[in-house]
């Protein structure tokens, strides 16, 4: 009978496996990082133009007013402070509008101005008018000064 090897000598063939690839580079991940964090960054100064927040609060106001959750003066006021943030201005009649824009504008501040302070209450219809005319006067300022927030 054959005598038994010892341990040592019947492991000899077996080669241990080589250590795993290093998958997290630390070069990758700090570089993964500071992407994401551009990223959102990016993301929140878009989100806080005031711009695209008056954009959306007018399309909340929309629906607000198309849910019968807002009465038409104060949307109409909601309207004029809309605006005025997102185009930056205390006073609407004095934005600064192309020759060709500047006499729209005015029958459109004056529609608003007549909305908010007139006897008789504007119609829903008339108001969901003023608001998509507004989201067209944001749209427009912002090709206007070359900077597109949509």
């Amino acid at each position: 009978m054959p005598t038994p090897a010892p341990i040592d000598e019947r492991w000899v063939d077996i080669v241990p496996p080589g250590a795993p690839p290093y998958s997290a580079d630390p070069l990758t991940w700090g570089i993964g990082v500071a992407v994401l964090v551009v990223l959102i960054g990016m993301a929140t100064v878009l989100y806080r133009r005031p711009r695209s927040r008056a954009k959306r609060a007018l399309r909340r106001l929309a629906r607000d007013l198309r849910d019968s959750r807002i009465e038409a003066k104060p949307a109409c006021v909601r309207i004029q402070l809309c605006l005025r943030t997102g185009l930056g201005q205390r006073h609407l009649p004095s934005v600064p509008w192309r020759d060709d824009h500047h006499a729209d504008w005015v029958a459109y501040v004056n529609r608003l101005t007549v909305c908010c302070f007139a006897a008789p209450l504007p119609s829903k219809a008339e108001l969901d008018r003023l608001i998509q005319e507004a989201l067209a006067w944001l749209d427009r300022k912002a090709a206007d000064t070359g900077c597109g927030s949509r």
